[in-house]
């Protein structure tokens, strides 16, 4: 297990969606001596098993699941 490691893992269907995730992990500020690990999952049969997939894949101590919904409530056009 790596002590000092942060995974981001994402279940996706749209890559701009997922490149749009990337760009604001990327700028996020970690502790000094810590790393990023972004995971991008794909065509997983199920979200659960895409996300247990990505958990299981990184040795990061620390892990971050991403929900990326769409359209979000932002994006939503008000009547």
């Amino acid at each position: 297990m790596n002590e000092n490691k942060i995974a981001f893992i994402i279940c996706t269907n749209n890559q701009l969606y997922f490149n749009e995730c990337c760009y604001y992990i990327n700028r996020l500020l970690l502790p000094e001596g810590f790393e990023r690990d972004v995971i991008g999952i794909e065509d997983a049969p199920s979200m659960c098993a895409g996300y247990n997939a990505g958990m299981q894949s990184s040795d990061a101590k620390y892990k971050v699941c991403l929900l990326y919904t769409s359209p979000s409530p932002r994006d939503r056009q008000k009547s």
